[in-house]
């Protein structure tokens, strides 16, 4: 029997057909094998930039995302040779190297910068990493650059990164590639400042795109600004001419300055011929002059114009020359200047989003919003004859529609441009709806417009144009759980409130001993992971007692609605959740209240917005409270003149990630004093304030 069993195996495996089969599971076996292989080391490396092109000077951002990481130890370095046309300034990781250090995931990452006649590399080595983890599969590095003068033979700044795996030795790379901008970087604005006591003050800004003035060779500058008087203002000398300049662009402080020459008076043509001063900061974003002209003496009878044109002509370190003007004209006046000196407008430009369900400055993969862009001819004399607008939407954005109104638009790829013309007091307007279609956290997206504008003087027709940019951003959120909280006490007699934000002061609040007050705590996560085991571990100002644990309530509001975020606005909008969560108030020593939020999450970012949450605590002032800023609690005070009672001190607040239980990464605590929070293993105690994009977080 044992041998016909035997044949028959013989005889199946030798058929031909059979044979091809035994081939093909064979090499699916192999397969099989291949695409598990390639899922134990799925690791992938992206980098992006915050910027979709830019200019010769100006600082950006670089992002190098490593995603899909099963096991630490697989990774040895990342390489990344930026050239030596770009200056490396920071470098930054996330998750932190103290949170991997803690979890033992590795030792710490360290980082050089190896410079040669050659190359600029970054050298980024992970110490002793080891373990697999479902914990953190992903890890960012933001390296903060800027492009140098070696950048000017380039039209394109190329980069590639490398990943250099272990287990098996292997790597992975990833290119960017981003278009230098060699437009002029430098805006010329003239502006009336005012009219007071017979002199005349307009204002000559110099600003600059990119934030500094770097890579601008001032040493080939020329800055005439010419000045065209009635012929009945009199006696107009140089000695009536005052120039004085801002740095920085901060009026505030003024330097006096000698132009290169006196000031050139020629019949009723004034010229003054400028130079930027040596003492002006390289990184200034902008430059201020102010100029003062006595005009007391005017003996008109009719109305008159006053006419001014700065130009200022430069080149920059890659010998591109530019040459600038700007108008600012001043129509129709009478004698009684103050009185008849009308609006200095030409145009308003500006851009603005809405991003549904927050406004916060937040988004996420999948969240709408909308650009809005508004243009209005202000002038009362000026006809815009053409205007270009044009915008190119961020690759990270998806365009759903565009509503140009009156005016039609094209639509190249994620290149808007729209033509049209304006009459004094006409304006237009330019909708774009979006969608986010990245997934990276913490993406800061920016978007700008540009318009240049052609026309004429509809009286004189004298020639015109204009250009002007105008930028708006937001921020994709965290990968984990990120609190933000905020405090505020009111008093509950004349609901006079002071709002205190973290590393802010009350807005001068005064209170007085046995006073009603309400004590606030209010806080959200706006990351998109959800928070569970929520802790909250708050010493209460030592001023404030509480009179009944009755009179702590917790409440949450799952709208996510702006007009809640107020101060001193009651409980409307908001579900009372105090009979499902755990209070502990110990009133003795350390003023202490510790609350867990039994059965309630600090739910994550979603397109609809962000839960709030809020403590409040109804109280008196103690008949002890002295005069003065209350910092932290007694043992941790600093001595302060007499004012109104403050307390900056922060809350502790704890929450664990949704995907696990362990995961230290995702604690948020926040602590305004050393000894705030209580001892423990998970405890990161720390000052800290967390903010979007333009200050938008509470």
């Amino acid at each position: 029997m044992a041998h016909a069993v035997f044949s028959i195996y013989i005889l199946i495996i030798n058929h031909p057909i059979l044979k091809v089969m035994k081939t093909i599971y064979i090499y699916i076996i192999i397969l099989l094998g291949l695409l598990q292989f390639t899922n134990i080391n799925g690791q992938t490396i992206t980098k992006t930039a915050s910027k979709s092109s830019v200019y010769i000077g100006e600082k950006f951002t670089y992002t190098i995302a490593i995603e899909n990481i099963n096991n630490f130890s697989d990774l040895d370095q990342i390489v990344d040779d930026f050239g030596l046309d770009t200056d490396i300034l920071a470098v930054r990781y996330g998750p932190s190297i103290q949170l991997l250090s803690t979890w033992q995931f590795c030792s710490g990452i360290s980082d050089i910068t190896n410079t040669t006649s050659t190359s600029n590399e970054l050298v980024v080595t992970f110490n002793n990493c080891s373990g697999s983890t479902s914990m953190i599969n992903r890890l960012y590095i933001e390296v903060d650059v800027r492009l140098n003068e070696r950048a000017c033979s380039l039209t394109t700044k190329d980069n590639i990164v490398d990943l250099v795996l272990k287990n098996p030795a292997r790597t992975i790379s990833a290119q960017h590639s981003m278009p230098i901008d060699y437009t002029n970087p430098l805006v010329l604005q003239k502006s009336f400042f005012k009219y007071d006591n017979g002199y005349l003050y307009y204002d000559v800004r110099l600003s600059s795109k990119t934030g500094n003035f770097r890579y601008i060779d001032f040493s080939t500058q020329s800055f005439l600004d010419e000045f065209t008087l009635p012929s009945c203002f009199q006696n107009v000398s140089a000695s009536d001419i005052e120039t004085v300049y801002h740095p920085n662009g901060v009026r505030a402080v003024e330097v006096p300055i000698t132009p290169n020459s006196p000031p050139n008076i020629s019949g009723n043509q004034l010229s003054i011929d400028w130079s930027i001063p040596s003492s002006v900061s390289v990184d200034a974003s902008s430059i201020l002059f102010a100029v003062k002209i006595k005009v007391a003496d005017c003996q008109c009878n009719n109305l008159f114009d006053l006419r001014n044109t700065a130009s200022f002509k430069f080149q920059n370190v890659c010998g591109t020359p530019f040459n600038m003007t700007d108008s600012f004209d001043l129509e129709g006046l009478t004698c009684d200047i103050e009185n008849s000196l009308p609006s200095d407008c030409t145009f308003e430009f500006n851009k603005t989003y809405k991003l549904k369900g927050n406004d916060l400055g937040l988004t996420m993969k999948g969240c709408e919003g909308e650009y809005t862009i508004d243009l209005k001819n202000c002038s009362t004399n000026l006809k815009f004859g053409k205007i270009l607008l044009s915008d190119l939407v961020p690759t990270e954005l998806d365009i759903l529609g565009i509503d140009s109104g009156a005016w039609s638009h094209n639509l190249t790829g994620n290149q808007m441009t729209l033509n049209a013309h304006l009459s004094p007091g006409d304006s237009l307007q330019v909708k774009i709806k979006f969608k986010v279609n990245t997934n990276i956290p913490n993406k800061i997206i920016e978007n700008c417009a540009n318009i240049d504008i052609w026309g004429n003087h509809m009286y004189t027709n004298a020639p015109i144009q204009f250009s002007e940019t105008s930028c708006t951003d937001f921020k994709t959120v965290p990968n984990e759980v990120t609190v933000v909280t905020k405090k505020s006490i009111c008093s509950t007699a004349e609901k006079d409130c002071g709002t205190l934000e973290i590393n802010s002061n009350f807005n001068n609040i005064n209170y007085l001993p046995n006073d009603d007050v309400e004590y606030e705590l209010f806080f959200y996560n706006y990351g998109n992971k959800d928070g569970e085991n929520v802790v909250i571990v708050d010493r209460l100002p030592n001023y404030l007692k509480v009179l009944s644990p009755s009179d702590i309530k917790v409440y949450k509001a799952e709208s996510g609605d702006p007009a809640l975020m107020g101060n001193c606005i009651g409980q409307s909008g908001y579900t009372d959740i105090t009979n499902s969560v755990h209070i502990n108030y110990s009133p003795s020593g350390l003023n202490q209240l510790d609350i867990k939020l039994d059965n309630h999450i600090l739910d994550a970012f979603t397109c609809k917005g962000v839960s709030f949450y809020k403590v409040v605590v109804k109280g008196k002032i103690q008949q002890t409270a002295q005069s003065g800023i209350y910092d932290c609690p007694p043992e941790q005070q600093r001595t302060a003149a007499p004012g109104p009672l403050e307390y900056r001190a922060a809350p502790c607040l704890r929450a664990q990630s949704s995907h696990s239980p362990e995961y230290a990464h995702v604690w948020g605590t926040l602590c305004g004093c050393p000894r705030d929070c209580p001892s423990g293993p998970r405890q990161n105690c720390r000052r800290t304030v967390r903010r979007s994009v333009g200050e938008r977080l509470a």
